[in-house]
């Protein structure tokens, strides 16, 4: 689960660095990770961020569809099980669930559990997009085969 845990805080901190001319969104940490349920090939992962939003606007993470590649392998697909709002003008916990659906049951847990997660992030490839909002104005955020750090220096490079 750590390595869970790695992708979805930097796939938050990418996400919320963003968005053209807000100021910048800050994600200090993720905490009470837990599989909240198991069915089949999906894993429902519950957590919780803890976010500053110093906006005067409330932003909503309206969905997450994305591939991970380890090497040559599909480990799976990451969606976001509903839609994350974070309040204007606020710090605190953003709770959020996650659903990891593995491609081979037995490949993806076994990459889950084992190694050194920092190691693991650097070599999982993600394809995929994020869809953010932010007032009346949406956007998405594309990636095809990059790291979790390359994905987080392309959103923060756009403005």
């Amino acid at each position: 689960m750590k390595i869970v845990r790695l992708i979805v805080l930097a796939l938050l901190v990418a996400t919320f660095s963003s968005c053209g001319s807000l100021k910048g969104i800050v994600v200090s940490k993720v905490d009470n990770v837990q599989v909240n349920s198991l069915e089949g090939n999906k894993v429902n992962i519950d957590l919780v961020a803890k976010v500053e939003n110093p906006n005067n606007r409330k932003i909503k993470i309206k969905k997450i569809d994305l591939d991970a590649v380890l090497g040559k392998q599909q480990l799976g697909k990451l969606t976001l099980k509903d839609k994350v709002i974070i309040p204007k003008m606020y710090t605190g916990d953003v709770p959020a669930t996650i659903v990891l659906e593995l491609k081979n049951m037995l490949m993806g847990g076994s990459v889950l559990l084992s190694g050194n997660p920092e190691k693991l992030a650097a070599k999982i490839r993600i394809t995929g997009k994020i869809r953010v909002k932010v007032g009346l104005f949406g956007k998405n955020f594309e990636f095809k085969d990059q790291t979790l750090g390359e994905i987080a220096t392309q959103i923060k490079g756009t403005n």
